[in-house]
């Protein structure tokens, strides 16, 4: 249950992020979720 609600909740950071991306220019979008992904690999292990 718990890694559920865990998964619902970087879901939901995920979703933030790309609305926040929408104003910026597509370099730094490719370039925070590269970085988001390097973050979130670390927290899942």
């Amino acid at each position: 249950m718990l890694a559920y609600i865990d998964i619902l909740a970087s879901l939901g950071k995920f979703f933030k992020m790309i609305q926040r991306c929408k104003t910026w220019k597509l370099r730094n979008i490719s370039k925070n979720i590269k970085e988001d992904i390097k973050i979130s690999n670390k927290s899942w292990k």
